[in-house]
């Protein structure tokens, strides 16, 4: 992990969580919502948190790319899901635009 913050206002639970969901994202290549999604009953991840105790099934977990490349993820959380998912994606949008400047 290169960095962490967590705001006072923030749960305790997501000093737990922000970590395993920027894991989950790197290992599955995929936002923990999509993994979420295919990890129940019948679908091509069913079980997949059960391999892995670190593995996340919260929204808030995404791959950060460059091109195709692989290079880390970022967990976001202690808000709701859709301001997990917010802050996320600006991230995400500032990443982008960082890298496209360079």
């Amino acid at each position: 992990m290169k960095f962490f913050r967590r705001f006072k206002e923030a749960l305790l639970l997501s000093i737990h969580l922000v970590p395993k969901k920027a894991y989950t994202s790197v290992i599955t290549r995929s936002k923990t919502e999509d993994v979420a999604k295919y990890s129940k009953e019948g679908e091509s991840l069913m079980g997949i948190h059960t391999t892995d105790s670190r593995i996340c099934l919260v929204s808030g977990g995404y791959p950060l790319f460059i091109g195709n490349k692989l290079i880390g993820g970022i967990g976001v959380g202690g808000g709701s899901e859709a301001e997990d998912k917010q802050i996320a994606e600006a991230i995400l949008g500032a990443f982008a635009n960082f890298i496209a400047s360079h």
